[in-house]
């Protein structure tokens, strides 16, 4: 361990060396410390972060219904993620398009109203790399 050797009011050239380089090490510490932090933070839980349908059992509607659809996420949100709902065709109309999570909520709800007849595919999606499809068919007429 260095001592510093002060001389009147100015301290050694060994000292002053020792005091720099001592700084330098508490500084890049900290600063290792505060990318660590931010790094691991968000990553794992981003990483197993999952979208869920909640009731998968919609797979038909008639044209002019309206039916409310939870969907879930299988971690609670970090508080910037969006979930947005988009369809292949026109087939049926989608409300709210995106929902943002705050922090802690699992759970929103889009209404799917159906306007035409077919098959149509709801994609919801949490960012570019996380999605899930719900496959509707589209009926003219209720069903017997």
């Amino acid at each position: 361990m260095d001592i510093l050797v002060f001389k009147g009011d100015k301290m050694s050239k060994k000292g002053n060396t020792s005091f720099i380089l001592g700084m330098i090490s508490i500084i890049a510490f900290c600063a290792a410390l505060l990318l660590g932090a931010t790094s691991c933070g968000n990553y794992e839980s981003a990483e197993e972060q999952e979208v869920l349908l909640s009731f998968p059992e919609l797979s038909a509607m008639t044209v002019g219904q309206t039916h409310p659809f939870v969907v879930r996420l299988n971690l609670p949100a970090e508080g910037t993620e969006i979930l947005t709902a988009k369809a292949d065709s026109g087939r049926v109309l989608l409300y709210p398009d995106s929902q943002l999570f705050s922090k802690g909520e699992t759970v929103k709800t889009f209404n799917i109203t159906a306007k035409t007849p077919g098959k149509v595919v709801v994609r919801f999606s949490l960012g570019r790399l996380l999605s899930e499809d719900l496959s509707i068919w589209v009926f003219p007429q209720p069903l017997p």
